[in-house]
């Protein structure tokens, strides 16, 4: 009966646990950074947690499993431009659960450079295309994922908003705004993205 008792304690001290993690997981993740976004009326809003969703992707990836030393492992990833400012992936493969890394690219003399938040100006387009605040125009966008057998173009440009709850200390989910036209991190410069994906359509 002891033993039992010991047992019930250790299990529901593990589940808190585990349940306080992934919640600090989930704050660390979308930490405060406001990102300025606009519709296809040209409106722009603003959201202080999100995450822009950027497609699913059929990725190859090399991990280590004890025992077997480096597994080539074979997947899907959804990947997800987090206001914590970096991209991350999460997905299935055939090892199992996949979490997996990725930056944003641009083609510069014949290979990809990786692009951090800092750096950009506005991404616009369906997210396929790029304004680098030190480029001299307007580039094709990448993501890029752990390595070069996986570098894709956006397939979606979702911003899903989340809320910080005061009460429950949790972030959540609000809705997710189809049909954006750009994203940056100020009003004037998501201006500039709208107008260059107009100007892109209108070609």
């Amino acid at each position: 009966m002891k033993k039992a008792v010991i047992a019930l304690i250790i299990s529901v001290f593990f589940t808190i646990s585990f349940a306080q993690s992934a919640a600090d997981f989930r704050q660390r993740a979308m930490t405060q950074s406001t990102v300025h976004f606009t519709t296809s009326d040209g409106r722009v809003q603003t959201a202080d947690f999100w995450q822009l969703k950027l497609g699913r992707f059929e990725v190859d990836l090399v991990r280590r499993f004890p025992g077997e030393g480096d597994v080539a492992v074979n997947g899907n990833v959804n990947i997800m431009f987090m206001s914590g400012g970096y991209l991350e992936g999460n997905g299935f493969g055939n090892r199992g659960r996949i979490n997996s890394t990725a930056e944003f690219a641009v083609r510069r003399d014949g290979g990809f450079q990786m692009v951090r938040q800092e750096a950009i100006e506005y991404i616009f387009f369906g997210g396929t295309r790029v304004k680098l605040i030190d480029g001299a125009g307007e580039e094709d966008l990448y993501i890029f994922i752990e390595n070069d057998q996986n570098i894709y173009r956006a397939r979606d440009f979702t911003l899903a908003i989340f809320v910080n709850n005061r009460a429950t200390r949790e972030l959540e989910l609000t809705n997710d705004i189809e049909g954006i036209t750009a994203i940056a991190f100020t009003a004037e410069r998501a201006r500039a993205g709208h107008r260059a994906t107009m100007d892109e359509l209108n070609r």
